[in-house]
């Protein structure tokens, strides 16, 4: 196998691999050594973090589109900038919301932390957070707590009713 077949295996960058075997940086990390080692086993090849990030950006915005059909919300939602911050804007109010509850989905019912969950979205580990903290404010509300009931039982394939 060479180097950079092994490397695209083990998600190691092959400047990475070339840096330890000429000297210019020391040593690997031990998750590296694991990595190589799963690689050459051929085992179970390790998730890159790219990947993961973009599974959890597709999850997310399945999610997006759930909260959105469930809401009643059209299309335009879907695309409203979130980074325009427009907070008079009726439609930019919609589409917040069902990102909100879309973040808080992937985090809570999924168990993906905040920081990949917010290095998949654009948003920051804080941010993540803070929306997190508001949704389940939003549960107080019991039509907020069945739609997320209703929503998650989707998802993972349980009763809604139980």
């Amino acid at each position: 196998m060479s180097v950079s077949a092994l490397c695209r295996r083990a998600c190691v960058p092959v400047t990475t691999y070339w840096r330890v075997a000429t000297g210019r940086k020391r040593k690997w990390w031990p998750q590296t050594y694991r990595r190589f080692e799963t690689a050459l086993r051929g085992k179970q090849v390790p998730r890159c973090r790219a990947e993961a990030d973009k599974m959890i950006g597709d999850l997310y915005r399945a999610y997006v589109v759930i909260f959105a059909k469930e809401l009643g919300h059209a299309a335009e939602v879907l695309v409203a900038d979130p980074q325009a911050r427009s907070n008079l804007d009726v439609q930019w109010r919609a589409s917040a919301y069902v990102r909100s509850l879309a973040v808080y989905c992937v985090t809570i019912e999924l168990g993906v932390t905040g920081a990949r969950v917010g290095r998949a979205v654009g948003l920051t580990r804080a941010a993540v957070s803070q929306i997190n903290r508001r949704v389940q404010d939003f549960r107080d509300d019991p039509k907020v707590d069945a739609l997320l009931e209703r929503v998650g039982s989707l998802v993972s394939n349980r009763d809604p009713l139980l």
